[in-house]
C-alpha cells in the first residue's frame, strides 16, 4: 500500500468505546429503576456507571435517568427497558460529537483524586505523544538546575536544553526535530532513568489537528467554550485510540479556562473532570 493508501485507511478507522468502559452514568430520579448486570438486578443508584450489556429498567423510555456517552446508545429492549451498547465514529468525524461530549463530562461523577498545577505538564514516568505546532515543558524531580538531553532508539543526541527550576520547554520549532512516530527519550544530567515521549504519526496528527482546527472555527461560542471543547477532544481521543497519549496537553488548554462569565463557569466542571482523567492515567 502506498503512502496515499495508508494516510487514507488512518482516516476511515473507526473509533469506540471499550466495552469495559462506561457508557453512561444513571442520573435524576431513579425511583423504580433497577439495572441488570450481567443477569443480576440492582436498584438503580445516582452516579451509578453503566457498560455495554447493562439493562435498565423500571419506567417510561421518554424519562431515562441516564447521562449517555455520545458514543453510546439505549436501544428498546424485547420485554421493556433498554440495553447499553456502544457505536461506533470515523476517526476522522470523531470532532463533531465533542459539544454532546463536554455536555456528557459536566454529569460525570468526579473521584475526588487530588489535583495539582504540576500535573498539567509532563513529567518522569509519564510516555507521551506530541503535536506538531505544540511546545511542552518536560518536568523532573530533584535537582532543579539540569541539562536535558532528548536522544533517538539508538541513542543518538537530538538535542540538548539547559533547565531551571526543575522544567524546560521544547518549543514547536524543537519539536519538529524528531521524526514521526517513533520513539524518543529525554533525561535530565540530574536523573538516572529517561522517559519515552514520541511525536506523532503524521496521518494522526493532521486528524486531530484539523478536528481542533474545526471546533475553534465555531464563533457562535466563547472563546473559553472552544478551548474546553479543544480540550474535550483530546482526552476522547486519547480514550479511544491506543498509542495516543495527548491527556497532558488537554489539561494544559483545559487549564486556561477561568469561567469568567456565567456561560463559561458552568465549565468548570468539565475542566475538572479533564484534570481527574489525567490523574488517573498518570497513576495507571
Amino acid at each position: 500500500m502506498g503512502r496515499c493508501g495508508v494516510v487514507l485507511a488512518c482516516l476511515l478507522c473507526w473509533c469506540s468505546i471499550s466495552y469495559a468502559a462506561p457508557l453512561a452514568y444513571v442520573t435524576g430520579n431513579v425511583a423504580g429503576w433497577k439495572v441488570i448486570h450481567q443477569g443480576a438486578a440492582i436498584p438503580a443508584q445516582e452516579d451509578m456507571p453503566l457498560v455495554a450489556g447493562d439493562i435498565l429498567m423500571g419506567g417510561a423510555l421518554s424519562k431515562l435517568p441516564l447521562v449517555l456517552h455520545p458514543l453510546a446508545q439505549a436501544l428498546p429492549r424485547e420485554g421493556g427497558g433498554v440495553v447499553l451498547q456502544p457505536q461506533e465514529v470515523a476517526f476522522d468525524s470523531l470532532w463533531t460529537v465533542v459539544p454532546q461530549y463536554v455536555e456528557y463530562l459536566r454529569k460525570e461523577p468526579l473521584q475526588g483524586l487530588a489535583y495539582s498545577r504540576e500535573d498539567t505538564v509532563l513529567r518522569p514516568g509519564t510516555s507521551a505523544s506530541l503535536l506538531p505546532g505544540y511546545s511542552v515543558d518536560l518536568v523532573w524531580v530533584g535537582e532543579p538546575k539540569s541539562l536535558v538531553t532528548v536522544r533517538d532508539e539508538q541513542g543518538g543526541i537530538v538535542l540538548q536544553k539547559q533547565g531551571e527550576g526543575g522544567w524546560v520547554r521544547l518549543q514547536p520549532q524543537e519539536v519538529s526535530l524528531l521524526a514521526e512516530g517513533r520513539r524518543y527519550f529525554w533525561q535530565p544530567e540530574s536523573q538516572s532513568v529517561p522517559f519515552y515521549l514520541q511525536l506523532l504519526p503524521r496521518a494522526s496528527a493532521t486528524v486531530i489537528l484539523e478536528g481542533l482546527k474545526q471546533l475553534d472555527a465555531d464563533r457562535s461560542v466563547q472563546e473559553e467554550v472552544r478551548l474546553v471543547r479543544k480540550a474535550a477532544y483530546l482526552r476522547l481521543v486519547s480514550d479511544l485510540r491506543p498509542g495516543i497519549d495527548l491527556y497532558w496537553l488537554s489539561v494544559q488548554l483545559a487549564s486556561g479556562v477561568r469561567g469568567e462569565s456565567m456561560m463559561t463557569e458552568r465549565y468548570l466542571k468539565v475542566v475538572d473532570r479533564l484534570k481527574e482523567a489525567y490523574l488517573r492515567h498518570l497513576l495507571s
